[in-house]
């Protein structure tokens, strides 16, 4: 059986990640002019570590659960550390448990 490939090298290049994202960004700002552009500026952000928590705790969720990622995949693409990522994971757990 013949998987297909995907390059996660950059967050640009999963395309679930981007489908999601921008999903996010539609929720949030109601901004689907220039959709890429803002998607790419976020995806800089993110790469950098520069993105504010709760931006970096979408993309740790997207990443965990839609990507399938693991945490120390997701702590190189967002330049994070692997215990700043599982303190992410935490929270999200913690305000999941509130979902239901």
């Amino acid at each position: 059986m013949k998987e297909d490939y995907v390059d996660y090298t950059t967050l640009e290049n999963i395309p679930r990640f981007k489908q999601h994202f921008c999903q996010f960004l539609q929720d949030l700002k109601h901004d689907s002019d220039n959709l890429d552009e803002s998607f790419r500026r976020w995806c800089i952000q993110l790469s950098k570590g520069r993105a504010f928590p709760e931006a970096r705790r979408v993309a740790v969720y997207v990443l965990w659960f839609h990507c399938k990622l693991k945490q120390y995949h997701i702590a190189k693409l967002l330049n994070m550390s692997t215990r700043q990522i599982r303190r992410d994971m935490r929270e999200i757990e913690k305000q999941m448990r509130t979902w239901y």
